[in-house]
């Protein structure tokens, strides 16, 4: 499939907000970037996940949406799971990526003393030399501030030469031995893989199909064999928040 060119690539910011909280035995996230908007509130009985629920505020397709069935393979699974127990239970392919990924950021959430935690994620789009910059905050305070050049890292020295795909998750690993400082890491890589879509100009592809693109094929909810074929690229789905981060989470 042949993507045009995003004419304004190289003068923006992919920001991506995700705030996860508890709120008695229900435990709550809520995400937003460019692309998307997805809140969960995920109750629990002190030991296994009761219930899941959780709104598509602003998706890509018209399937989308229908991710919050597969979501509900969480339910009965160990409150005190870890995120790839509970990743490799539920199944990455067969959910929305984002919706999943904020699912179990929130699940995990909950095992820590932590009230309230909120990242920040920031993308500068890359510049003519390949050159991009990657930044995390959590709850305000940077965590990682990596330089990258055509999508592997350069500095900090312990991750140079890492690529930001395929492979990434076991070298962050190795690397960050601290559990909150390896969950900023994947919360930045995964941020940075979405802001890759604003190299191509998304809004030429409104109301084509997701089988036109056979490079995502069974790549999630949308993308499955069984749905592509239905699932089609909706209208006034995209959000800048280059020079608005403020707006990020307020859904508009």
């Amino acid at each position: 499939m042949s993507y045009q060119i995003n004419p304004s690539y190289g003068s923006g910011v992919f920001r991506r907000r995700i705030r996860l909280w508890r709120e008695g035995m229900t435990l709550h996230g809520m995400l937003e970037d460019c692309n998307h908007g997805f809140t969960v509130a995920i109750a629990h009985d002190g030991k296994v996940i009761t219930a899941v629920a959780g709104e598509p505020k602003r998706i890509p397709f018209n399937t989308c949406d229908g991710a919050i069935e597969p979501l509900q393979r969480l339910v009965g699974c160990d409150v005190g799971a870890t995120a790839l127990a509970l990743m490799t239970h539920a199944g990455p392919r067969a959910n929305c990526t984002h919706w999943l990924d904020l699912a179990v950021l929130t699940i995990v959430h909950g095992q820590r003393a932590e009230a309230v935690r909120e990242y920040d994620i920031e993308v500068p789009d890359e510049n003519a030399a390949g050159d991009q910059p990657l930044r995390v905050r959590r709850n305000g305070v940077l965590v990682h501030d990596w330089l990258c050049h055509n999508s592997v890292i350069v500095s900090p020295t312990p991750l140079k030469g890492v690529t930001l795909f395929q492979g990434f998750s076991s070298k962050a690993a190795a690397v960050f031995t601290d559990a909150d400082e390896l969950e900023a890491a994947l919360v930045l890589q995964k941020g940075n893989f979405v802001g890759q879509a604003r190299r191509f100009d998304l809004i030429a592809l409104v109301g084509q199909s997701a089988s036109a693109d056979d490079t995502m094929s069974g790549a999630c909810f949308t993308y499955s064999s069984e749905r592509s074929a239905q699932a089609f690229r909706l209208p006034d789905t995209l959000r800048d928040f280059t020079t608005t981060p403020e707006q990020l989470l307020r859904f508009i």
